[in-house]
């Protein structure tokens, strides 16, 4: 099994496959995905639909972003922030924690739009593209290690 990292920022997705010794980095974050939709600071599902879509493609673009099979680690603020806020802090974040939280975003706006902060709304983008990577990358679990590669 390779190990892999991923960092996802502002502008651009970083994939590292270590062992492998393969790197891609896409010149796409999410802040590309909210300016792209333009929300207006609502969060309604079809804009959460849009981002999901737009995170597909972000993901799907570089045919050299292959499945991982198993584990990550990530050096993200973000993921650190999403940990201290909905995970109770923990070191480890399992598929089924993420996509259990991303169903209770998606059932909180599946009959009215909601008022986000700025904040709130990188954390949902985030959100997404860790949820995405875990499907289409098929990652299990993401350690979360603080400070940067």
């Amino acid at each position: 099994m390779n190990e892999f990292e991923f960092s996802v920022s502002a502008h651009q997705t970083q994939f590292l496959w270590a062992t492998a010794g393969i790197s891609v980095t896409t010149a796409a974050g999410y802040d590309d995905v909210l300016k792209k939709i333009g929300t207006g600071g609502q969060l309604s599902s079809y804009a959460l639909e849009m981002i999901i879509y737009l995170t597909e493609e972000i993901i799907e673009a570089d045919k050299r972003i292959m499945p991982v099979n198993g584990n990550a680690t990530c050096h993200d603020d973000l993921l650190c922030a999403l940990s201290k806020r909905y995970f109770n802090g923990a070191n480890l974040i399992t598929d089924t924690a993420i996509e259990s939280l991303f169903n209770q975003l998606a059932d909180s706006v599946s009959y009215t739009a909601r008022a986000c902060t700025p904040e709130e709304l990188t954390q949902v983008a985030y959100l997404v593209f860790i949820r995405e990577m875990t499907h289409h990358l098929s990652i299990q679990t993401i350690s979360m290690k603080t400070g940067k590669r």
